[in-house]
């Protein structure tokens, strides 16, 4: 998976969804509020999205021809992740994933919000408006979440440096 692109200014989005409508319609919203997007109809096409890029958030659908959306998250995950949820505030390799499916059960849900890096299922028809705030919120949250892991890794790397004074 590609890294370099942590230094972009622009975050990159993948949207896996087998409905044409649903990905214009997210790749419309998306691209209108400065993001990147890559859209895949397929589990394959998201596989190999991934091994070319690094995503600052992912859009998955769980009724897809061939393999499911549940079965796609588990697969990244232990491709590029850790394989089980962790905690939030340990550095993650798979990124923030939002569920959007027209196919939800509280058992479902329980499946989807266990798995690594899941962030929410949301209902289609999606509401445009709540769909971005969640995106704005995760995007900002994962910034300011990498800032503050820098700067106590630079404080951490100074306190080292520095030779201790008597």
């Amino acid at each position: 998976m590609d890294t370099s692109t942590e230094t972009d200014t622009r975050k990159r989005v993948l949207v896996v969804d087998d409905e044409p409508e649903i990905r214009d319609l997210l790749y419309m919203v998306l691209t209108a509020h400065g993001l990147d997007v890559d859209l895949a109809a397929t589990a394959p096409e998201a596989l190999e999205f991934f091994q070319q890029h690094h995503y600052a958030l992912m859009t998955l659908d769980f009724c897809m021809p061939g393999m499911d959306g549940l079965e796609l998250q588990q697969q990244l995950s232990a491709m590029y992740g850790f394989g089980q949820r962790l905690s939030a505030m340990l550095p993650q390799r798979l990124p923030p994933t939002l569920v959007i499916t027209a196919y939800s059960s509280e058992d479902l849900d329980k499946k989807w919000l266990s798995s690594e890096q899941i962030i929410g299922v949301m209902q289609k028809p999606i509401r445009i408006e709540r769909f971005l705030k969640v995106v704005q919120d995760v995007l900002s949250w994962t910034e300011t979440r990498r800032d503050r892991r820098s700067r106590a890794l630079t404080r951490l790397g100074e306190r080292v440096v520095k030779p201790m004074t008597a």
